[in-house]
């Protein structure tokens, strides 16, 4: 287990990687879409290449993946903003990196995210118990 480190996330993250010292994909737990297809594509791709990275919809991201960890990948980086996924991109290829983007995918952080993310088959069990909660319609059945 790798504790959190202190401050704020850019420098959690930034520990994270330096501690687990390897490369590695690191994805959002707020994304219920993902799929074992979709991560094995982000490895699959730091074969090829040494960054990989998938943009949310809101403007962050909801992975990224280095084949060499770089704490400068995320130090003094804004994170939880609209503009986060882009200046993330950005600082990888200021790092000469080159990045394969992974799929643009929406994730979940207020009520109103749901009906995105349940149209995605993907999320079906998300979808199915927003419903229970009463936080989605339920269909309507012809």
């Amino acid at each position: 287990m790798i504790g959190q480190g202190g401050g704020g996330l850019d420098e959690r993250l930034a520990h994270a990687w330096h501690t687990a010292g390897g490369p590695g994909l690191q994805i959002g737990m707020d994304t219920p879409q993902v799929t074992p297809s979709l991560l094995d594509d982000g490895l699959a791709a730091l074969d090829a290449t040494p960054a990989v990275l998938g943009h949310a919809a809101d403007g962050g991201w909801w992975a990224i993946g280095l084949r060499r960890p770089d704490a400068s990948v995320f130090r003094r980086l804004p994170m939880s903003t609209r503009r986060t996924g882009r200046r993330q991109a950005r600082r990888l290829r200021h790092l000469n990196l080159e990045v394969t983007l992974l799929p643009t995918l929406v994730d979940l952080d207020t009520v109103a995210d749901l009906p995105l993310i349940a149209a995605d088959p993907a999320a079906a069990r998300t979808a199915a118990l927003a419903r229970r909660l009463g936080l989605l319609a339920v269909p309507q059945v012809a």
